[in-house]
């Protein structure tokens, strides 16, 4: 396949949108950082990785991208992981019995203390990376 080939070319404006798509949430996530936000940039930037792995070989700067991808994915992966345990626990607390409340509120204690921990190098990674498309 030439870099001109129908299905590169195809192949490059897949991967472009998703680029353009990851750079927009993360440019969300970085403007105001939410749960909601980084949500969506993590669900943007795997579906970015997906197209990489399987249209690796017509995409120049596939390392790359996968790289940048991957390193925002695992610095917000511990807030969103934090996030979606607490909520659940917040669902719990709401059925529970008095007795296992004190222990659902305490391990909530501990998992906000986590997600504060990790928001910053989170912030960082958001911050530091962008997503570009090069030639």
């Amino acid at each position: 396949m030439g870099p001109h080939s129908d299905v590169v070319v195809w192949a490059l404006r897949l991967v472009r949108e998703r680029v353009d798509s990851t750079e927009a949430a993360r440019c969300r996530a970085d403007e105001k950082f939410s749960e909601r936000r980084v949500h969506r940039l993590r669900t943007q930037a795997r579906r970015l990785r997906a197209a990489l792995e399987d249209l690796y070989e017509c995409i120049p700067s596939a390392d790359d991208l996968m790289e940048r991808s991957r390193a925002v994915g695992d610095e917000t992966g511990k807030v969103r992981d934090a996030t979606v345990l607490i909520e659940k626990l917040e669902r719990y607390h709401r059925f529970s019995f008095f007795e296992e409340r004190a222990e659902i509120e305490k391990l909530q204690r501990v998992l906000k203390k986590r997600r504060r921990k990790c928001e910053r190098p989170a912030k960082d990674a958001i911050e530091s990376v962008t997503f570009e498309l090069k030639p």
